[in-house]
């Protein structure tokens, strides 16, 4: 019995002495990108700036691409609960400014480019478009329930919505996304869902 417990034990002091260092390695890995482009990071220097081997990094990110989508879905607050503020629209809210705060800033906007300038979406844009739709997802099946939308309403069609809405903003009009945005966002998705 005392073994199983300090095994327990063990677990857990490796998992609070890891989650340091994961974070280390996804923040360098969005640094590379801002600064370089997709094409300038490179795990092996992650690695060597990190100070692990590269064959940790390997391990858990076997791509290039794994540890790209890894990391942004860490910046864009991916692995975040959803937010509950008991209404759809604060929800909607929350999720907006959250993704905002992050794509608003420079490494976030640096980013952002990269990827857009990247030839085709591939791993990263499917690993994304899975982990950004999780809160949201989470977010509208909890209005469902509340009886605040219907039973059909699309969430993949709110989520190109607000992503495309957000990037017209930042990229094209090259604005920052402000609280009065995202709450006429909200309120045009909100009129569009309540059918």
């Amino acid at each position: 019995m005392t073994g199983d417990a300090t095994s327990a034990g063990d677990t857990t002091v490796k998992k609070r002495r890891g989650a340091p260092v994961i974070d280390r390695v996804l923040d360098l890995s969005l640094e590379a990108i801002a600064r370089e482009g997709m094409d300038g990071l490179s795990i092996p220097e992650i690695a060597r700036l990190a100070g692990l081997n590269k064959t940790s990094l390997y391990r858990r990110w076997p791509t290039r691409e794994a540890l790209v989508a890894a990391a942004l879905e860490r910046a864009m607050g991916h692995e975040e609960e959803a937010p509950d503020t008991g209404t759809l629209r604060g929800d909607l809210v929350a999720l907006i400014e959250r993704a905002a705060n992050w794509t608003g800033s420079p490494a976030g906007t640096g980013v952002l480019r990269a990827l857009l300038s990247a030839p085709g979406p591939g791993e990263i844009m499917s690993r994304m478009l899975a982990g950004r739709a999780r809160a949201p997802e989470t977010v509208l099946k909890r209005a469902v329930q509340r009886g605040e939308l219907p039973l059909d309403t699309d969430v993949r069609l709110v989520l190109t919505v607000i992503a495309g809405a957000c990037l017209q903003r930042l990229m094209i009009e090259q604005t920052p996304i402000s609280r009065g945005f995202i709450e006429d966002l909200v309120t045009l998705l909100l009129s569009g869902m309540k059918r």
